[in-house]
């Protein structure tokens, strides 16, 4: 997942790879790491679209390189994580 994070992950691809069913995933996943695939694939693509803003890419490349649908999508989980938008981040590291 860390060096797939920018592509479309399903559930069913990484199960393949894993050779467990998609809730077989889930469950163990869980288990082992606390947080879904989903949630862990979320914060995965959050440290690396923060990464890109720090090297100065505009919030819209860094939520389409870091694996976002858009830059909507990146502002979500951004402000839910954060406590700001990728933007508001961006000025205040700037001041």
């Amino acid at each position: 997942m860390r060096d797939c994070h920018a592509d479309s992950l399903t559930l069913e691809q990484m199960g393949a790879a894993a050779g467990l069913t998609p809730f077989q995933l889930i469950v163990a996943f869980k288990r082992t790491m606390g947080l879904t695939p989903h949630a862990y694939l979320t914060q995965l693509r959050l440290r690396a679209a923060l990464r890109r803003l720090h090297a100065g890419q505009s919030v819209v490349e860094a939520a389409l390189s870091s694996g976002f649908y858009d830059q909507s999508a990146l502002n979500k989980h951004f402000k839910r994580t954060f406590g700001m938008t990728p933007l508001q981040y961006v000025h205040a590291r700037l001041s």
